[in-house]
């Protein structure tokens, strides 16, 4: 996978995910232009470019954020007022409304949302209106072992079925590559698949950087300036979502990846830039050729 060492010559083969090229990005010229440089700027260095498929790719978006819900609301237990953290103003004999309010002064309205849904994605209790074996009107207290299918319904239906998810595209990764994943079943050190590709890339946002008035009203007291309506701060908050469409097949599969400067788009002038992914382990190949194709880029602007 190591490719010579002088920054003229990038002897790799390179290949873009077809899958994750958004619709709004290749309808753009403005930021398909300078990305198209960039993939001329390979070839000229040595580079074999070509386009591969990741057909999961569409399902890692709601994966990864069952999967990164439930983390958050294991991890963020902890934070209960008690132990560690802020602690909200406690009242003569309030024990639960304490922690309820100190975990809700403490974390923000996006930290309570996903501490909310991944709670429901681990959850294991009895639904009630699920349990086959409750007659109806019967009191509220738990089932014994004939509902057990439903009390483990959101846990298999959400949070099982994300980790096959980000398994799926971990292995569709790996077939990409050409150097086999040093976590698969043992291999020769040598061996090398002939179709396979060194590297994969991908956009590493569908726009250039939004204004701060997109996301959040002016605070009171500041200076007017032109803002975003509510109409379209709403629009740029569901797009952030949408955004880490981008990012997820390497944090999912665990791959190493960095974001190298592209050029600047055509219509505002900000930064667009292009995301290299490497097979599990690669991390020094990454930035060995991350350094080089910004050193060939530069030399090509002079």
């Amino acid at each position: 996978m190591r490719a010579s060492s002088s920054p003229s010559d990038l002897s790799l083969a390179l290949a873009a995910l077809q899958d994750i090229f958004p619709h709004s990005l290749l309808s753009s010229s403005a930021l398909l232009d300078p990305i198209r440089t960039f993939l001329r700027t390979l070839a000229s260095l040595g580079a074999t470019l070509s386009s591969v498929r990741l057909p999961s790719a569409p399902l890692g978006l709601s994966a990864y954020y069952v999967l990164a819900s439930a983390e958050a609301s294991s991890n963020l237990a902890r934070y209960d007022g008690v132990q560690f953290g802020y602690r909200a103003e406690e009242k003569v004999g309030e024990k639960e409304q304490l922690y309820a309010r100190t975990r809700t002064e403490g974390f923000g309205k996006e930290v309570r949302k996903r501490l909310l849904l991944g709670t429901f994605a681990l959850s294991a209790e009895c639904v009630l209106s699920l349990c086959p074996a409750r007659p109806e009107g019967s009191p509220p207290e738990p089932c014994a072992d004939s509902c057990l299918s439903a009390r483990r319904r959101a846990f298999d239906n959400y949070y099982l079925q994300a980790q096959r998810v980000r398994r799926l595209i971990q292995l569709e990764l790996d077939d990409l590559f050409s150097s086999p994943s040093p976590l698969a079943a043992p291999v020769s050190p040598t061996a090398r698949r002939s179709d396979g590709v060194d590297f994969l890339l991908h956009p590493s946002t569908m726009s250039t950087a939004p204004l701060l008035s997109s996301y959040s009203p002016p605070s009171s007291g500041s200076t007017p300036t032109p803002t975003a309506s509510p109409d379209d701060r709403t629009s740029a908050s569901r797009s952030a979502y949408v955004q880490d469409l981008l990012s997820l097949p390497a944090s999912l599969a665990g791959l190493p990846a960095l974001s190298i400067p592209a050029g600047r788009a055509t219509d505002d002038g900000w930064p667009v830039g292009v995301t290299l992914v490497g097979q599990w382990g690669a991390d020094r190949e990454v930035l060995e050729v991350a350094q080089r194709v910004e050193m060939a880029r530069r030399e090509a602007q002079r």
